[in-house]
């Protein structure tokens, strides 16, 4: 293998967009890992010895990159580099310093709002980190940049998917600063428990609608608020809600542990931002945690609905 091009591979996993992505994104000060699901309660509640389970991708000997679970320290969990310390403070007030409350529209759109700067700036990070591995291969000479190549496509595709990211948060600025809460709707399920499981926040997109033309985007967020209760918040703008209801038809239309596997499932087709209890980690077998990864790893990059008791995660 090339060795310039195996250095610039390992070198792009610390390659990210590193900037305030507060509403008009004008601030220039320094951003800070700043937590897109609550360290201070949500957390407190998941972890243990202040640390949770989360997603984490390795790479072999071979150089081939593979997914599993891991330990992660609760100040790196679900942490991004798209907000200043004062504009996070400024932003998340509501929610992170006060009781949450499903009826009160401004926190519902806060926390959709926080997921919604997550996924903007794991887009930005992600056609950087592509574009940059396409020019090291035009450089060393292994594609030619004056040839339409695969390389070439899937790093415009990741840059066009990063501008309509960035166009969605524009118009969730704008709600935010008129104080238009109800630009977003929402679909709340409350999910009983014997103890915190998992927590999860992710901007997906709605990839097996029917209507390819008018897919549909939809923000995940899934937390517990004590040990019985868990909330899972599924929002998105008035314009896009008969498709997210479409999405999310078995979910409305089943009851208790039915839903709450269908939720389990949704959190691992279209989520790589979500973290686990560890001691409920340890409940799982080795296969039951196999086919987790494996279905993660299938729904990569297209959704499919599949199957299995296993998928369960509370």
């Amino acid at each position: 293998m090339n060795k310039q091009l195996l250095k610039a591979y390992y070198d792009s996993f610390s390659t990210r967009a590193s900037l305030c992505l507060s509403p008009g994104m004008c601030c220039c000060n320094t951003p800070i890992r700043a937590h897109s699901i609550q360290n201070s309660k949500v957390f407190d509640l998941l972890s243990v010895n202040d640390h949770l389970v989360g997603l984490k991708m390795k790479t072999e000997r071979s150089h081939v990159p593979i997914i599993n679970f891991e330990s992660i320290g609760r100040n790196i969990a679900s942490t991004f580099e798209g907000l200043c310390s004062e504009h996070d403070q400024q932003l998340f007030h509501l929610i992170d310093d006060f009781e949450f409350d499903i009826n009160n529209e401004e926190q519902l759109f806060l926390l959709a709002y926080r997921s919604v700067l997550k996924g903007l700036h794991a887009s930005m990070s992600k056609s950087i980190r592509i574009q940059e591995g396409y020019l090291k291969k035009c450089e060393v000479g292994l594609i030619d940049k004056n040839v339409v190549s695969n390389e070439g496509l899937y790093s415009v595709q990741c840059i066009a998917n990063s501008c309509e990211t960035f166009e969605y948060k524009s118009k969730l600025d704008e709600a935010l600063v008129n104080q238009n809460y109800k630009y977003l709707t929402h679909r709340v399920f409350e999910i009983n428990t014997d103890f915190p499981t998992i927590a999860c926040s992710q901007l997906f997109s709605n990839d097996s609608s029917a209507y390819k033309d008018s897919c549909s985007r939809i923000i995940m967020n899934i937390f517990p608020v004590n040990n019985q209760i868990t909330y899972a918040i599924f929002s998105s703008t008035e314009d896009e809600k008969k498709l997210t209801d479409d999405y999310l038809h078995k979910c409305i239309n089943s009851e208790s542990s039915l839903r709450e596997y269908e939720i389990s499932k949704m959190i691992i087709r279209n989520s790589e931002n979500f973290f686990i209890n560890p001691l409920y980690f340890k409940t799982w077998s080795e296969l039951k945690t196999n086919k987790i990864l494996e279905y993660f790893a299938e729904t990569l990059y297209s959704d499919k609905d599949k199957d299995d008791v296993d998928y369960f995660l509370f």
